[in-house]
């Protein structure tokens, strides 16, 4: 429903993602994250996203197969 317009508006009317490239989505695991992830991978994009916990992180990964992740609570983390 609403979370797809708005994915839609951001991903496709603003910022015309296409084929092949990558696009980061904060907080994968909230509504606008998982259609934005939804979204990007049905336009063949790739997807990278934050999460805050390595519970959201197996949900994404088994759900969407998303596998590169950011911590959106930890710089550290990013160099994994």
């Amino acid at each position: 429903p609403i979370v797809f317009a708005t994915s839609y508006a951001a991903l496709v009317d603003k910022a015309k993602l296409s084929a092949g490239e990558t696009v980061l989505i904060h907080s994968g695991a909230g509504g606008i994250g998982q259609s934005s992830i939804q979204l990007a991978k049905h336009f063949g994009a790739e997807v990278i996203t934050t999460v805050s916990s390595e519970d959201k992180r197996k949900f994404l990964t088994k759900k969407y197969g998303v596998t590169k992740f950011g911590d959106s609570r930890d710089n550290a983390a990013w160099s994994k």
